[in-house]
């Protein structure tokens, strides 16, 4: 990360306007309990925010929300709902951003949820089965159950040869004896002669899958200053975490760059990295400084409690490598050697408009 760093040893003196993000513009049910996230938002500067969220209900009247990052709210009637989020940094505020939400009157028994009980963590060797039971819809006799296994580890070799899973007895369970180790995703759909859900999502974690996972932004965006530097300021949620592991630790890995002097290498680890307990909530953060613009694509990554001292690590380690499949998830950056079930995110860096 050094070279990412280079010509940005001098602190910045202008201190630049957040940007909030609210989300974006969606359709809910009478009924439903809606979740506003601006966690997205961001400052050029690195600085922490300030959340402050209205909403303008039907009728005209306004109203404030918690002063969080992630607000819940339920509409009590039909019609369009305009929620507005400000973000500050202790000095500038910045300007509102909107979304809409469109309430309808479709009572919530018409709607196709699938839901799978829980994930699990399983010993190799031993057998467990997801429960979709929970699944709901306006006639549970007349669902249909869609199982799908969407990720797997490289050392699975899934395929004709790799028997993952069979049905048992009833529709909606699945049951899944693995042959190695690692993270597992399953995925469930349910259906009926007039709608599809969406889908809903378990993990298998086999032996050595720590049990954490990364919840990253989907998308953050920053600007390089007067300075030449864009400061990186990011957040991701590690849940899932086993109480064995007291200070997990993470990592953030580069997947793609923009090519130039300066930027990185695809595979290249960056530095700024931590992890903090808030609330009893772990969030990980990177906080570094960049001067290569364009857009990147980056992973974070929850380590196990130890890390292969001999796993290759870096752009020339080979994802057919069989020590690396041995150690690595597929969904992980081969070269990561991760033990825990990463993220992706895209980040933008653009060039400071005057």
């Amino acid at each position: 990360m050094a070279a990412l760093a280079a010509g940005c040893q001098q602190a910045q003196l202008i201190n630049h306007a957040p940007v909030a993000f609210a989300g974006y513009d969606r359709d809910a049910l009478l009924g439903d309990t809606l979740i506003l996230d601006g966690s997205q938002s961001y400052d050029p500067d690195g600085n922490d925010l300030g959340f402050r969220w209205w909403v303008q209900e039907p009728g005209g009247a306004r109203s404030e929300l918690d002063p969080a990052a992630v607000v819940r709210y339920t509409p009590l009637t039909v019609g369009l709902y305009l929620f507005m989020l400000r973000v500050d940094d202790g000095t500038i505020a910045s300007p509102p951003d909107l979304v809409t939400v469109r309430v309808a009157e479709t009572p919530p028994e018409a709607r196709l949820v699938a839901r799978i009980a829980e994930s699990k963590k399983l010993r190799l060797g031993y057998s467990t089965e997801l429960d979709g039971s929970l699944s709901v819809g306006p006639d549970p006799g007349e669902l249909r159950y869609l199982w799908r296994l969407v990720d797997w580890p490289e050392a699975a070799q899934y395929g004709s040869e790799y028997e993952y899973a069979v049905a048992s007895d009833t529709p909606q369970h699945l049951s899944f004896t693995p042959r190695v180790a690692g993270a597992f995703v399953f995925s469930l759909q349910v259906s009926d002669d007039r709608a599809v859900s969406d889908l809903d999502f378990a993990t298998v974690g086999v032996d050595s899958w720590t049990g954490a996972r990364a919840e990253a932004p989907a998308a953050a965006r920053f600007s390089i200053g007067s300075d030449g530097c864009a400061a990186i300021a990011l957040e991701a949620q590690i849940q899932d975490v086993p109480t064995s592991d007291t200070n997990p630790e993470v990592q953030w890995w580069v997947v793609s760059a923009p090519e130039g002097e300066g930027c990185p290498r695809p595979g290249d680890r960056l530095s700024g990295a931590s992890v903090e307990n808030i609330g009893g909530q772990r969030l990980a953060r990177l906080r570094t400084t960049t001067t290569c613009a364009g857009v990147w694509q980056l992973l974070i990554c929850p380590l196990g409690p130890l890390e292969p001292a001999d796993c290759p690590v870096g752009p020339d380690a080979s994802s057919e490598d069989a020590h690396v499949a041995a150690c690595c998830n597929r969904v992980a950056l081969s070269a990561s050697c991760c033990l825990g079930l990463a993220d992706r995110l895209m980040m933008t860096i653009e060039e400071l408009t005057p």
